[in-house]
């Protein structure tokens, strides 16, 4: 019946406006059409017909029509949450406004302004937004209007909610809504209240919230607005979120579900669903997750097209400076020249105009010809690296393949001549893999691909676990190498990984390229902000002309000399992407490589990863929790530099423990019993091998695991720590976000055995334990669980000497392997044994309290209560 009413009405006033010849009233009767049309739901031909309205206005040159039609326009684009294009609008109004003198006080400009403080207050720019608002409350001031007054302040106090001044906001919200309440403008009275409620929310105040809340409820329901009341249901959802009444919480958003898809309302369905999923998270209904999130993902994907938040967050960028200017020139543009064409002025102008454009034509097409140059050359350019990136990659597999029957043979045949061939075969092989990972560097580089990574730490400590395999290396092969790094005085920010490169490579060729029997030698030392690196090795066979040419790629300078590839070439262009410098000297047959890096921020393609506050704030945190909380990692290296430098990569996350050999490892860990060890290999007393089985077999950590670092690069290497039962094997240098990753995963994996447990009845060693040590330490606890579970004064030290371990040991193998300490352990234990015997109908509650070792059936209830998510009861009928 509405609607049949709103379009004989707008049949009418088109009538009307095809009869009338005044372009003004033509132009009010169009924004009243397209009233009409936004409250019959046509929201598309409601802006079509504004649009028609602002081009007459614009023909009529009536700055107060073209900026009225403007703020009505972006209000429907508002509704539509276009808000890229509602701000737009209002910026357009607001600047007629501006521009006109008789509209800089009136209700047009004052409107404009406060719909712009709402606009920008949603980039979260809450200053902007409030001077906005102030600048339309003094205009309203001016008016005298009480009712524009309050609707800004309502505004206004938003922006003081957003910034934590909720004492100056609820006065503002206290006027509004007592203002529209005795008005009785009940739409203005809602929404006033709703804000209300909200800021008490924030206060936690939640009595007097709920009022407001209730009272938004009600009213949308007397009204019988599907569309407020669909708001309405998302706001009760989360008032009861915020409150941790998480049933009735549900069942709001699950109205407004039903809802949004009622009304097919795709941005209001996708809010709703964010507010549900967080409310079933919260209150623990795990079964009906799975369901809603994948509605919710079905949702996302059918707004791919409409990115909100992307539109909301760049509005101020979009169209606070160049948008909105470009906008206010394009308007002066328009009314100059519709007073031009009154006055008949234009013509004196033309000639001149003409030439210009002329001119600008042809500058135009010889700018045009150079940009379509400099395009050429940067695609080839592009063409070029992505050639060399694709060939590499193309290079890695018929290598792989190669490599691999090679290893194959090796293990099948019996002759020493075959056996020296395939190692040469594999090492060549092992060689062009080399060449082909430097090729994709270079490629990176010059497709100016390759960003610097700056990260703060201690260069002396880093370049030590650089030349440590170097040094093993040395002592295998019996070269002679000697090593000077001097210590830094201050940490300095250094990108680790190009670092290494140069480092690495530099001490490769002086081990490769070296005279037989004589000494390498490589030496650090920091110069104010700048490092110094020397490498110098004896080789007899360069002379002074030959030096210069080191750089070049693949350079050789006879058939007698091997050449010397690429990575020297890739240290040079490191070093100048860096702004560092490499030079290469000889004196007396010794061959010596200077190298200067400045450890500065101030780089081209550089982004520095700092130590933010919340680190910061984190790290003061980590002292004050409790130390069971904080996860512990057991560092073993007979190299003090080298844990130093695995320490600082974790120090953050973990309570560091280090030992200086395996066996201290051992003994360190027993008593400890840490969440993850990182051991070297090569260790006095007890290597790494040895330490990854003897604690695998112990029943204390079993469970812990186990990273190995060393020098060692050989597969029969990785073969022993993998028969060590080691759980990763990473090879020095290693690199730190892989070890962290690492780490990361292997902790995650534990935590799925943890929360295994978490969702099993009742113990069932098999199915939860990885090793046997693992089985017999949960064949004992299920054996003392059943002899004393139903002792109600069973406590964690009596359950420690039942174990024969001490509270600690007990406390953190527990959390080791289930993720809970002792006393929730005992806990848990009983409560999975009450719900196996609710099972049972013949049993009253209190008798499943008694027999599970609960002394207290109150506490019993609200313990099971807490873990279940419903009362013992409850549980039964369920």
């Amino acid at each position: 019946m509405v609607c049949a009413q709103s379009g004989n009405k707008i049949d009418s006033i088109s009538q009307l406006i095809q009869r009338e010849a005044s372009d003004s009233l033509k132009f009010n009767l169009l924004l009243k059409k397209s009233r009409y049309q936004q409250r019959d739901g046509q929201k598309d031909a409601a802006m079509a017909t504004v649009q028609t309205a602002i081009v007459l206005a614009n023909k009529s040159a009536i700055p107060a029509n073209i900026a009225r039609g403007h703020v009505l326009l972006g209000n429907y684009h508002l509704d539509v949450y276009k808000y890229d294009l509602a701000f737009k609008n209002y910026s357009i109004a607001d600047s007629i406004c501006e521009q006109t003198p008789y509209l800089r006080v009136s209700a047009t400009h004052a409107r404009a302004l406060n719909f712009l403080g709402y606009a920008v207050r949603l980039t979260h720019d809450y200053d902007k937004a409030a001077a906005f608002y102030r600048q339309a409350k003094e205009i309203y001031l001016k008016l005298d209007d009480e009712l524009g007054l309050h609707e800004v302040n309502i505004g206004l106090a938003q922006s003081y909610i957003a910034e934590e001044r909720m004492d100056e906001a609820l006065p503002l919200l206290n006027d509004a809504v007592a203002y529209y309440e005795q008005r009785k403008s009940m739409n203005a009275y809602s929404y006033a209240v709703i804000c209300r409620g909200f800021l008490y929310v924030k206060m936690k105040r939640f009595e007097e919230g709920e009022k407001d809340y209730l009272t938004h409820y009600n009213l949308a329901l007397e009204r019988n607005s599907k569309s407020g009341l669909l708001r309405s249901l998302s706001y009760m959802g989360y008032f009861y979120l915020e409150k941790g009444e998480y049933e009735k919480s549900i069942d709001y958003y699950s109205q407004g579900v039903a809802l949004a898809k009622e009304e097919d309302n795709l941005f209001m369905l996708e809010e709703i669903q964010e507010g549900l999923i967080d409310a079933l998270k919260k209150g623990n209904k795990l079964q009906q997750l799975g369901t809603v999130y994948d509605d919710y993902i079905e949702t996302k994907n059918k707004l791919d097209s409409v990115n909100k938040s992307t539109e909301i967050y760049d509005l101020e960028a979009k169209y606070q400076t160049q948008q909105k200017e470009q906008e206010i020139a394009l308007l002066t543009a328009e009314n100059s020249l519709s007073e031009q064409r009154r006055k008949s002025q234009q013509y004196r102008y033309l000639g001149i105009l003409v030439l210009v454009l002329a001119l600008l034509a042809v500058l135009f097409f010889n700018y045009r010809n150079k940009l379509k140059v400099a395009k050429r050359l940067k695609e080839l350019d592009a063409l070029k690296s992505r050639f060399f990136a694709n060939i590499s990659h193309e290079f890695r597999t018929p290598l792989t393949l190669i490599k691999s029957p090679v290893s194959n043979l090796r293990k099948t045949m019996a002759s020493e001549q075959q056996e020296q061939q395939l190692d040469l075969i594999d090492t060549n092989a092992g060689r062009m893999l080399e060449l082909v990972d430097q090729l994709l560097e270079l490629s990176k580089i010059e497709g100016n691909h390759l960003k610097i990574i700056l990260k703060r730490g201690d260069v002396a400590t880093f370049l030590h676990s650089i030349v440590e395999p170097f040094v093993f290396r040395a002592q295998e092969e019996a070269i002679p190498f000697e090593v000077s790094i001097q210590p830094a005085a201050a940490m300095h920010l250094f990108d680790q990984d190009i670092l290494a490169k140069v480092v690495v490579n530099l001490l490769s060729n002086a081990f490769k390229y070296r005279d037989e029997g004589t000494t390498v030698r490589f030496s650090a030392e920091m110069d104010g902000e700048q490092l110094l690196l020397e490498v110098s090795n004896a080789n007899r066979q360069l002379d002074t002309n030959k030096l210069r040419k080191l750089f070049e790629r693949f350079y050789q300078s006879d058939g007698t000399v091997t050449g010397f590839g690429i990575g020297l070439s890739l240290v040079k262009d490191l070093l100048a992407l860096y702004d560092g410098s490499i030079d290469a000297q000889l004196d007396d047959g010794m061959v010596t490589f200077k190298v200067k890096m400045p450890l500065t921020a101030n780089k081209k393609n550089a982004v520095v990863v700092e130590e933010t506050a919340e680190i910061i704030s984190e790290k003061k945190n980590l002292e004050t929790v409790e130390s069971d909380d904080i996860p512990i990692l057991l560092i073993a290296d007979d190299n003090s530099d080298i844990r130093k430098v695995v320490a600082d990569i974790f120090r953050n996350e973990y309570r560091i423990l280090e030992a200086r050999d395996g066996e201290e490892a051992f003994q360190l860990a027993q008593t400890e019993i840490p969440d993850v060890i990182i051991s070297d290999v090569m260790m006095p007393k007890m290597d790494g091998f040895a330490l990854a089985t003897s604690l695998k077999n112990s029943e204390l950590t079993s469970l812990v695991p186990v990273v190995l670092l060393t020098a060692k690069t050989s597969e029969e290497a990785h073969l022993s720590a993998l028969k060590s039962a080691a759980d990763a094997y990473l090879t020095k240098p290693f690199n730190h976000d892989i070890l962290v990753a690492t780490v990361t995963q292997l902790l995650q994996e534990r935590k799925k055995l943890q929360e295994h447990y978490s969702r099993e009845l009742i113990l069932r060693p098999v199915e939860i334990a990885i090793s046997t040590a693992d089985e017999r330490f949960i064949e004992r606890l299920e054996a003392i669980i059943k002899t004393e579970l139903v002792n109600p004064d069973l406590s964690a030290d009596q359950f420690s000497t039942h174990m024969n371990m001490s509270r600690m040991q007990l406390h953190r193998k527990l959390k080791s392997l289930f993720g809970v300490p002792a006393s929730e352990f005992i806990r848990n234990e009983r409560l999975k044994t009450a719900a196996e015997l609710l099972k049972n109908p013949d049993l009253t509650v209190a008798e499943v309290a008694y027999s599970s070792g609960f002394n207290d059936a109150t506490y019993f209830s609200r313990s099971f209560k807490k873990v279940y998510g419903l009362s013992p009861t409850e549980f039964r009928s369920n």
